[in-house]
């Protein structure tokens, strides 16, 4: 019996299991009669009436175990005509091989070889394509997905069947709002919706248009981005329309990174130049106080009133050192610290910045917690989250700080298993809400009012972390505090080391001979002065090339060379000492800079055994690496 005209052939695609992942429509006529309904998850074989399912495991088991293609035909009920099943294996270009069954009437089996290989090949194009492909109606409903659609959307082509795209791809405003996808507040302007009705009411055609829906992936909303496609289409006397899909939401993430890198790249350059001359003027300032309070008939009065001076110039070089470790230009000195001192030394200066509405609590660890960090950075990390904790208590509350030792069991951020000294810092205030946890530590993200706030303090914080190979955690929830926590590498206790320096113990210069090289007059003189009153001869040169006349009018009869790193000119401080070195190889050297985009710095510090001064410097540091380089024993 010849089969109804209306009767098309059925493509089943099944994994290596037989279990079905999608059929194809079987066309206006339905289901043929006997068949079965598919299921979620089911076997293929269900699908057949009972009387062929043996015959398809049989040639399923053939096929996989050959990779070659058989068929076979079976009798449906009586009144039907036979029907022909030939099974392909397809090999996909990632997991287990797939199996594609061809369906159709015996009758219409006269070219099945070459019908069942175009049918086998166009299925593989579309259920393997890593392009997500949809067929919807006039109506904007789901006909067909192939498997990279499925597994975007994580759901089967029988529970997508008459669904919109927006519920599909799970789209918030499809999904909350009562009347479904295209009524949102958003829908009027989604590219997504509104290429699809061009398509659908005009045929246009349309390639690669971005959209980024906000789309719920589990529990969770995340926006993706996509790049869709639209054309016409029309099969067996229906216009479709089909819905090409790319998920480009990782390539968008890493673009988005390339260019707050290279922002933030720009900014360090800007900062760089503006710490360089910024830090001048500051250690202008601090010599000149430095040599203030030295002068005979101060009052004390007057002392009080200079070390306020020096506090305000303290906390613009705290500024200055921000922007330069936000933008990662600033060198981490470091050194063994113990986690829990470092606390104690800061807890009295917090009580002042605090405010007595703020009770401070301190809970230290039950063992030291040492660390090798730069102590001036871990000490910002502790003012700014303390700082912030005060912003986020307006009517008063709770500061608690505690360190712990620990061990870290899995990667956090960038910080590998091991041993963590842990510091954390929680507070009893308003708390934050996921989304602006979600952007905290941004640069220049801030809910304060404007003029109350930089925008820079957790930056610099995430900063700090970073370059201490540590990691960063918040809990946070409005109304509930937020806590922060600091986790660092733990190291061994060092062994006791030499007293420091103080003005105690500070040498009168024996007349050595020092030449002190700085372009800045407002830095060269304060601090030539100063070397003067310490007991040595100085020497001062504004360049490099002044710098080496200096050197050959006395034969080189100096005992230290004091050189900035930027110098106008085109000789550097790394120049000029490796010239002067090579008369002198045993000569000490002492480099300042606020800011050295060379990355070469700290190994050549350490490679020649040059001393250093960060800018801005007070006296006392000055002199300090000045007797130490001079008289190293």
């Amino acid at each position: 019996m010849a089969p109804p005209a209306t009767i098309h052939p059925i493509l089943l695609t099944c994994d290596g299991e037989g279990r079905l992942l999608r059929w194809s429509n079987p066309g206006p006529a339905g289901i043929p009669p006997g068949w079965s309904e598919p299921t979620r998850d089911g076997l293929g074989r269900n699908c057949l009436p009972p009387d062929a399912r043996s015959l398809w495991d049989e040639v399923f088991n053939r096929v996989r175990r050959s990779g070659r293609s058989q068929a076979f035909d079976f009798l449906p009920p009586a009144g039907i005509a036979p029907w022909r099943v030939a099974l392909h294996r397809l090999d996909g270009p990632e997991g287990g091989p797939h199996y594609l069954a061809t369906l159709k009437p015996a009758s219409l089996a006269f070219s099945e070889t070459a019908d069942d290989r175009r049918a086998a090949e166009l299925s593989a194009i579309h259920d393997f394509s890593p392009t997500m492909m949809v067929l919807l109606d006039q109506e904007m409903r789901v006909r067909r997905m192939n498997l990279a659609a499925m597994e975007f959307a994580e759901i089967t082509e029988a529970d997508a069947g008459n669904l919109s795209p927006g519920r599909i791809l799970g789209c918030i405003e499809a999904l909350h709002h009562p009347e479904g996808c295209g009524h949102g507040p958003s829908c009027p302007t989604c590219p997504l919706r509104t290429i699809i009705l061009d398509t659908l009411q005009h045929g246009a055609i349309h390639r690669r248009v971005k959209a980024s829906p906000a789309l719920i992936a589990g529990k969770l909303a995340q926006e993706k981005t996509v790049l869709a496609s639209t054309a016409p289409l029309t099969l067996h006397g229906e216009k479709l329309l089909l819905l090409y899909l790319e998920d480009i939401t990782e390539q968008e993430q890493l673009a988005r990174q390339l260019r707050q890198s290279q922002k933030m790249d720009a900014f360090g350059q800007l900062a760089g130049g503006v710490a360089h001359d910024f830090n001048n003027i500051l250690t202008a300032f601090q010599m000149s106080l430095d040599l203030l309070k030295l002068e005979p008939g101060v009052t004390p009065k007057m002392t009080d009133q200079l070390e306020q001076l020096a506090l305000i110039s303290n906390r613009a070089g705290d500024l200055t050192r921000q922007l330069l470790m936000f933008s990662r230009k600033q060198p981490v000195r470091q050194a063994p610290h113990e986690l829990n001192q470092l606390i104690d030394t800061l807890l009295k200066m917090l009580r002042r910045l605090l405010g007595e509405n703020i009770a401070i609590e301190f809970k230290r660890s039950d063992r030291p917690c040492w660390i090798v960090a730069d102590q001036g950075m871990i000490e910002q990390v502790v003012m700014n989250l303390c700082v912030n904790a005060r912003d986020a208590m307006p009517d008063g509350g709770r500061l608690m700080i505690s360190t712990e030792a620990t061990e870290l069991t899995s990667p956090m951020g960038q910080a590998h298993p091991g041993a963590y000294a842990v510091l954390r810092v929680a507070d009893t205030g308003t708390g934050m809400s996921d989304q602006v946890k979600a952007h905290i530590f941004e640069p220049f993200f801030t809910t304060k009012e404007v003029g109350k706030g930089t925008g820079l303090g957790l930056a610099t914080v995430f900063g700090i972390v970073q370059q201490h190979q540590g990691a960063i955690a918040v809990e946070s929830a409005p109304g509930q505090g937020t806590q922060f926590s600091i986790f660092l590498p733990l190291t061994v206790e060092p062994d006791p080391s030499r007293p420091g320096f103080t003005l105690e113990t500070q040498i009168p210069g024996r007349g050595d001979a020092i030449l002190l090289v700085e372009d800045d007059p407002h830095v060269r003189i304060p601090a030539a002065q100063l070397l003067s009153r310490l007991g040595y001869r100085v020497t001062a040169a504004d360049c490099g090339a002044e710098a080496l006349q200096r050197w050959a009018e006395r034969n080189g009869a100096f005992d230290l060379l004091i050189s900035d790193v930027i110098m106008p000119g085109g000789m550097s401080g790394w120049q000029l000492a490796a010239r002067l070195r090579e008369s002198r190889p045993a000569l000490p050297v002492i480099i300042t800079s606020g800011y050295d985009s060379d990355p070469r710095a700290e190994s050549e510090l350490t490679r020649c055994g040059y001393g250093f001064v960060r800018k801005p410097y007070a006296s006392m540091d000055l002199a300090a690496v000045v007797q130490t380089s001079l008289h190293p024993h």
